[in-house]
């Protein structure tokens, strides 16, 4: 019994130990003398008591019981979790024990728990990696048949991938591109500007957006719109860089020459109003200076516009009638206009008498063809 790795023991009805094995020593710190005759409920721990006792009653019974836990308190203070198998034997009154440590076993067990825990978190990492490549894997096929050059960056402004377009159209390969070999496809005249504006857009976060000159596999140059976005984790940092660039050659030169023939019509349409406004000094000088009156009549028949030498003549300034009603001053006027709506004439004289002299007015009228009224010449 005492070559036992495992304490053996015997219990009377009373719960003491009558005898104990060697191993009881090293396991719980109690030579067998210390604990025959002792209870061996005051080495279990408190919490344990009502456990043990419901286990004892059932042993006690005739129910044999094997894996029973429960915890003991060793000499030196320590707890340590026993395994016991027990039978009781009648006819002697006495329960007969077999007390295995438990620790090593507890240990197993915690390994095992650990790891399944890692096996399981191993899976759980496969299925999102897995996810995750199923993802990128999309991505990257979608983004191939895109006529479109796309690209995505790593936080730091460093380019890790791009689409079939861009190696089509550059003619480069990953190794040449990658990090920031992108560089060098771009216009000279156009580089520094990128450079500022993608430094400026990975260090805070903005997005980003220029217009550059993209050159081809055959060494030609084409414009460029060059964006990007990043995307954040739920921490608000940047994980990721998405980008595309749009070829605008066409529309680029389309504006171009928009605005070059906007110029050019601008600088028409100054020089033509420049020329009206010659003739038109020319014409107001000459109508100065001609024995006429011009005016013009409003829709309502209020004069808006009179003009000419012929003014003086009668005695008017320049100016002087504008703003009275011509239908109401001049009572004859209403049936001139009539007769020029019916197309009858345009035509009519009228006789002035002014500083002693008889003058005679030969007047034409006109529809205003830009405005609603008619236009006078007298």
């Amino acid at each position: 019994m005492d070559f036992s790795l495992d304490i053996i023991c015997s219990i009377d009805e009373n719960g003491n130990f009558v005898t104990v094995s060697a191993a009881s020593e090293k396991i719980w710190g109690y030579k067998p003398a210390e604990l025959e005759g002792k209870r061996y409920m005051d080495l279990v721990v408190e919490e344990d008591h009502e456990l043990t006792n419901d286990a004892a009653a059932n042993i006690m019974n005739g129910n044999d019981t094997t894996n029973f836990e429960n915890r003991y308190r060793c000499k030196n203070g320590d707890v340590i979790p026993i395994v016991w198998s027990a039978r009781w034997n009648s006819e002697e009154k006495m329960m007969y024990c077999v007390a295995r440590d438990a620790r090593e076993k507890k240990k197993v067990e915690q390994e095992i728990r650990d790891r399944k825990r890692q096996l399981v978190d191993t899976i759980t990492e496969l299925k999102e990696t897995n996810r995750q490549l199923a993802l990128v894997n999309e991505f990257r096929f979608l983004s191939d048949i895109i006529p479109q050059i796309i690209w995505t960056s790593k936080p730091d402004g460093n380019l890790d991938y791009f689409n079939k377009k861009w190696y089509e159209y550059t003619g480069l390969a990953f190794e040449q591109t990658k990090d920031s070999g992108w560089e060098t496809v771009i216009h000279p005249d156009d580089l520094q500007n990128c450079i500022n504006k993608w430094t400026n857009s990975f260090k805070t976060g903005e997005d980003y957006e220029v217009e550059y000159r993209l050159k081809s596999a055959d060494n030609l140059y084409r414009w460029h719109l060059g964006r990007a976005k990043p995307m954040f984790n739920e921490k608000g940092e940047i994980v990721k860089w998405f980008g595309t660039c749009t070829d605008i050659h066409d529309t680029k030169l389309m504006h171009e020459e928009l605005e070059k023939n906007n110029e050019e019509l601008t600088r028409f349409r100054e020089i033509a109003i420049e020329e009206v406004q010659k003739k038109s000094q020319l014409l107001n000088g000459m109508l100065k200076n001609l024995p006429v009156i011009i005016y013009r009549i409003d829709a309502d028949g209020i004069i808006t516009d009179i003009m000419g030498a012929g003014l003086k003549l009668i005695g008017l300034k320049e100016g002087e009638l504008v703003g009275i009603n011509a239908l109401d001053t001049y009572s004859h006027l209403p049936d001139i206009l009539n007769k020029l709506h019916t197309g009858e004439s345009n035509v009519y004289e009228r006789w002035k008498h002014f500083e002693g002299k008889d003058y005679c007015f030969e007047i034409y009228l006109f529809n205003d063809e830009v405005n609603p009224g008619f236009l006078g010449l007298a």
